[in-house]
């Protein structure tokens, strides 16, 4: 191959390089306009996933407290405990169903 065989080969495939730069760059616009939307996406369910937790965990806080409320009737006893006690029993199975259904918080409960 003579130098003007390779200056030709060189010469082509630099314009297939530019027309290659030149469809990617077309097609920009196109690519960072979904990259904004994914990340507007990511970022609304991040929040969402933040909410969600919060929420879970203030229903893990009441489950705490109304077993400590069951724990504190139990030796006390005072007047109309039983009703009280029955009301903190439903109480706390109402919010242990709503926990079982989520698997993060299943074995924090206690």
């Amino acid at each position: 191959m003579g130098q003007l065989e390779a200056l030709q080969a060189r010469w082509e495939a630099l314009t297939r390089w530019r027309e290659d730069v030149v469809s990617e760059l077309a097609r920009l616009p196109d690519t960072l306009r979904q990259f904004r939307e994914g990340v507007a996406n990511f970022q609304v369910v991040g929040k969402r996933l933040a909410d969600s937790t919060e929420a879970l965990e203030q229903l893990n806080d009441l489950y705490a407290a109304g077993t400590a409320l069951q724990r504190q009737l139990a030796k006390a006893r005072p007047p109309g405990a039983d009703l009280v006690e029955q009301a903190v029993d439903d109480f706390n199975r109402t919010v242990a169903s709503l926990l079982d259904r989520n698997p993060f918080l299943r074995s924090r409960r206690g």
